[in-house]
């Protein structure tokens, strides 16, 4: 049995249709990179990785991402078996079965557990193969390109104990403020062992502020008024670096995480109190930008949504990084998605589409609201859209 989870945009020179469910299936998925060495392409999806074309023999996946200290390649997600030449080599696609108890599920490597890596733009994917009757090695690999959509996320379901999510981000903080302090929080890596927060207007940058994560992963990191009250007002960026260990060798690596934007104001113009971390509100960052000349069709037959999804073009808006996208049936949300935000003031299209999308539609009214924000984690109020489906 394969978990299957929403397709995403393939760049390479060749395209291939999306088939349903099983392995095959999935390798010939539209994913949002590939690259080709020799036979092998290497696909990304999510944080799933399909590899096509391999030759039979010992394999080996592992993804890199700079060090954010001194730009050498760190290794954040691993696993190796044994690849055949007639159905794909995957990793985070299958559940357990007898003859393969772990699933393709990542693996450990030289840490004391797995963790599936976050996988994001700028990453690289790299497989290699050993072919067992002889001949030279294969291998292909991939960088994850900037405009890579960055969702699905994390493991599949039945990974989710035996390799839990890698994920480094500031996921809390004030929406503005008019002077400082300001207090962050955010969740870290399984075995990180510390995490840098710092804040920047672009031309300044505050001096690193150092926590150690609890034991859950959670940590909160207060930035001095003394260091904020310098930096320009208008956006600003708080930035995590965290300290884990390189999946390869164990040894102590950093890796930059998820930022979140914070407004700064002249006095007696910031966020009234209640938006600070840990409040619990509705999860919308009410200060961050919003889409602006959304349009969709607002008319569509079923067959045509079915086969070609659902589009939403819009006006990107300043400081937005990631554009949530959600479909609503009444109050009901039936399908969601995430992509990176296009450069500010351009027209950016967003399709939502895939077998997980076909599943659930079906002939009626629904709303299409797209979210923008500086994060996947701290969207903005939504502008909605209604779309008849008959």
């Amino acid at each position: 049995m394969h978990d299957w989870r929403p397709r995403r945009r393939r760049v390479s020179t060749t395209r291939r249709r999306a088939l349903p469910v099983a392995a095959v299936a999935l390798a010939a998925a539209i994913p949002f990179a590939s690259a080709d060495a020799r036979a092998a392409s290497v696909n990304v999806v999510g944080d799933s990785v399909i590899v096509t074309g391999q030759p039979f023999g010992n394999a080996t996946i592992q993804v890199t991402r700079p060090d954010a200290l001194t730009g050498k390649p760190v290794v954040i997600g691993f696993f190796s078996g044994r690849a055949d030449s007639i159905g794909p080599f995957t990793v985070n696609t299958t559940t357990q079965t007898a003859l393969s108890p772990n699933g393709d599920c990542w693996q450990a490597g030289a840490l004391s557990q797995a963790l599936t890596p976050d996988i994001r733009p700028g990453d690289t994917v790299t497989f290699s193969a050993q072919p067992v009757l002889g001949g030279s090695s294969d291998s292909a690999s991939v960088t994850v390109p900037a405009n890579a959509p960055d969702d699905p996320s994390g493991p599949i379901p039945s990974c989710r104990s035996s390799a839990p999510f890698a994920e480094n981000a500031v996921t809390a903080g004030p929406k503005s403020v008019s002077g400082g302090p300001i207090a962050v929080s955010g969740v870290a890596q399984p075995l990180a062992t510390g995490v840098s927060s710092f804040i920047s207007d672009g031309a300044r940058s505050t001096s690193p502020v150092d926590a150690a994560p609890n034991p859950d992963g959670t940590w909160g990191a207060t930035i001095p008024a003394a260091q904020v009250d310098p930096l320009a007002n208008g956006s600003l960026t708080v930035s995590p670096i965290f300290a884990v260990p390189d999946v390869g060798t164990g040894a102590l690596a950093h890796v930059a995480g998820d930022p979140i934007s914070v407004e700064k104001t002249r006095a007696g113009h910031a966020t009234a109190p209640g938006s600070q971390p840990g409040s619990q509100g509705s999860g919308k960052a009410t200060g961050a930008p919003r889409v602006s000349k959304m349009r969709v069709q607002s008319r569509i037959s079923i067959a045509a949504a079915r086969r070609g999804g659902l589009r939403a073009s819009f006006v990107v808006p300043g400081g937005a990084r990631v554009i949530g996208a959600q479909l609503l049936r009444g109050k009901r949300t039936v399908f969601r998605s995430t992509v990176p935000a296009g450069k500010a003031g351009t027209t950016q299209t967003v399709r939502l589409r895939g077998a997980a999308l076909r599943r659930v539609l079906r002939r009626g009214r629904y709303t299409l609201a797209l979210s923008a924000g500086p994060s996947r984690n701290r969207l903005g109020t939504p502008v909605r859209r209604t779309i008849r489906v008959g």
